[in-house]
């Protein structure tokens, strides 16, 4: 049976996996640009990919801080005094928070995401219409 401490370990995983491939992509785009020297020119950054790698910061964050409470609340696990792991076992702020931490920006980055295809579909007929002028 899946426990409530079980979900929250799945969705840590999961956003962890939306990070690594945000830096997947990160790293794909900076290759491109790298070793097609003769396409660099048709890579454009917006002001949209600094938007979300800086909402990816945040997630970086609330991500650690969520690992540093469940390491305080189970320190007795870890061995710790009891007196003093029994400061920390009701700390669970992020814990019972971390989707409304975590979604908001989600869903933040889908928007981005969205309005740069609408943008660049946008741009595309713009370059279009230049052209065939």
């Amino acid at each position: 049976m899946i426990t409530g401490d079980d979900l929250k370990s799945m969705r840590l995983l999961a956003g962890k996996t939306q990070q690594h491939m945000a830096e997947l992509v990160d790293i794909s785009r900076k290759w491109l640009t790298k070793f097609n020297v003769n396409k660099v020119h048709e890579v454009h950054l917006t002001h949209a990919e600094g938007i979300i790698a800086g909402i990816y910061r945040v997630i970086t964050i609330v991500m650690w801080l969520a690992l540093a409470e469940n390491i305080l609340r189970n320190l007795a696990q870890l061995g710790v005094d009891k007196e003093i792991a029994d400061m920390f076992y009701n700390w669970t702020f992020i814990y019972y928070n971390y989707e409304l931490f975590i979604y908001p920006l989600r869903a933040i980055i889908c928007g981005l995401v969205l309005s740069l295809l609408i943008v660049s579909s946008i741009d595309t007929e713009r370059l279009e219409k230049n052209q065939t002028s």
